[in-house]
C-alpha cells in the first residue's frame, strides 16, 4: 500500500480534468511524507505528444544517419574490390602494367598491395620466360647441323636454317 499512486480527476477548483501523482517519501522509521503532483490532462497529452513527436524525428535522424554510415561503410569495400575485379580482368588478358590503387589500411587493403606485388612478379616471370624462348631461339636457329622440333604426334613444329638448306622442299 505504501506505493503510491496515479489517479484523474475533475477538480471542482480549477474546473478541469487533471493528473494527480502521489509517491511516499520513506526515511528511517518509514514514511516520513509524500510527493505529491498534479498536471491537467491536456497539458500532460500535449506533453506526452511532444515527446512522442521528438522520439520519432530523433529515431528518423537516427536512422538515416545510420542508412548513410552503412552506405559508406558497404561502398568502401565493394568498390576497391569491383576496381580488383576489372584490373584482374586485365592482368588475364596480358596487361601487366595495370594496378590498382588504395589507401586503405585493412584486408581490402592488404590484398590489394598483395595482387599488385603479384602482378609486378608475373611480368617479371613472364618478361624471364620470353627473354629464355628468345635466347632458346636464338641458339636453335644458330646451330649448324640440321635440327627439326616434333610434337608428341610426331608433327614437325619448328625447324632451323641448316633444315631448310638441305631441304627446301620439305618446309611448307
Amino acid at each position: 500500500r505504501n506505493r503510491g499512486g496515479v489517479a484523474v480527476r475533475f477538480s471542482d477548483t480549477l474546473k478541469s480534468r487533471y493528473l494527480y501523482v502521489a509517491y511516499p517519501f520513506f526515511g528511517e522509521n518509514g514514511i516520513i511524507g509524500f510527493v505529491r503532483l498534479s498536471i491537467p490532462v491536456d497539458r500532460a497529452n500535449k506533453s506526452l505528444y511532444l515527446f512522442i513527436r521528438q522520439i520519432l524525428v530523433l529515431s528518423v535522424v537516427l536512422l538515416a544517419v545510420a542508412l548513410f554510415i552503412i552506405h559508406r561503410t558497404t561502398k568502401s569495400f565493394t568498390d576497391p574490390v569491383k576496381e580488383l575485379s576489372a584490373v584482374s580482368r586485365k592482368v588475364a588478358m596480358g596487361d601487366f602494367d595495370s594496378q590498382v590503387f588504395t589507401d586503405e589500411d585493412n584486408e581490402i587493403g592488404e590484398l590489394i598491395k598483395n595482387f599488385n606485388y603479384m602482378t609486378f612478379r608475373l611480368k617479371e616471370l613472364f618478361s624471364q620466360v620470353v627473354s629464355d624462348k628468345e635466347q632458346a631461339e636464338s641458339v636453335f636457329r644458330s646451330i649448324s647441323e640440321a635440327c627439326f622440333v616434333i610434337d608428341k604426334n610426331g608433327i614437325i613444329k619448328n625447324v632451323n636454317d641448316s633444315f631448310i638448306s638441305l631441304f627446301p622442299d620439305a618446309v611448307k
